[in-house]
């Protein structure tokens, strides 16, 4: 492991990391579902915590077209 990797990984939060997880796998967002928009909020709410710029934007789910094999 070279320098950079390993300061990476000294200054990494995996507590924080594993919080974020849980409380995103948390929540029943399949298949163009209302809650797909919570896991977006939760998504850029975690990474504004972290300093990143968030654009967000609507999704018109009755416009997409699903992942073969997925059902609406």
């Amino acid at each position: 492991m070279n320098p950079i990797e390993q300061t990476v990984l000294d200054n990494l939060d995996f507590d924080a990391l594993l919080q974020a997880l849980d409380r995103l796998v948390q929540i029943p967002s399949l298949d163009g579902s209302p809650e797909e928009r919570t896991v977006q909020e939760e998504t850029a709410v975690l990474m504004q915590s972290l300093g990143l710029n968030v654009e967000t934007w609507e999704i018109d789910f009755r416009h997409t077209h699903p992942a073969p094999g997925l059902h609406r």
